[in-house]
Parts: C-alpha cells; structure tokens; sequence
C-alpha cells in the first residue's frame, strides 16, 4: 500500500512539473527526460509488486524480500537475477548407473 501511495504521489508531482515547465518553456527534450522519469518509477513500483509476490509463492521467510521490496528501489532486479534466475534446474541424466557409477537413473 506505501509503494502504491509513493507511485501515485511521484506521478502527480512529475506532472505538476512537467506541466509547469510545459506552460512556460516549451522544451521537449527536459519533457522527454521528466516522461523517462516517471516511467522509471512506475518500473520500480510495479517490480517491487512483482518481487513481494514471488517472495510470498516461494520463499520461505519472506518478510525480509518484503522490506527489500518496500525500501530498496531497485531490489527486483537483484531478486530476479540471483532468486529466480539463478536457480539451477534439476536435469536427470538419461545414462543407466551400470554404465556410469554416479549417474541418477
């Protein structure tokens, strides 16, 4: 709820500026950077959704990638990189154990 409020309040104030700088200077390029702004933003709210619901599915103590997600900005990218990435999948060798000693059938 916090990253919700946080998202809607940095958006109304990037308008408010874009909006005043608009009316007075009508420069693109610092709109186009104010717009790039913004949308990083929602970028990192919607990741910080994402990783608080992950966390919750899989993890087993979760409240710790909860505060990460609510107070680290970019801690999604951390989380999918080194949680979700980076899990290696369990493949089967396919080889009979008389053949190879070690192998898993």
């Amino acid at each position: 709820m916090i990253r919700v409020f946080a998202y809607c309040f940095t958006a109304l104030l990037f308008g408010a500026i874009l909006y005043s700088m608009l009316r007075d200077s009508p420069d693109l390029i610092t709109a186009i950077f104010i717009l790039v702004g913004v949308f990083i933003s929602g970028v990192a709210s919607l990741g910080a959704f994402w990783m608080m619901y992950a966390s919750y599915r899989f993890e087993k103590q979760p409240a710790s990638m909860f505060l990460l997600a609510m107070f680290v900005p970019f801690a999604p990218v951390w989380y999918y990189f080194n949680r979700v990435r980076g899990k290696k999948l369990k493949v089967r060798r396919r080889v009979p154990t008389w053949i190879v000693p070690n192998a898993t059938e």
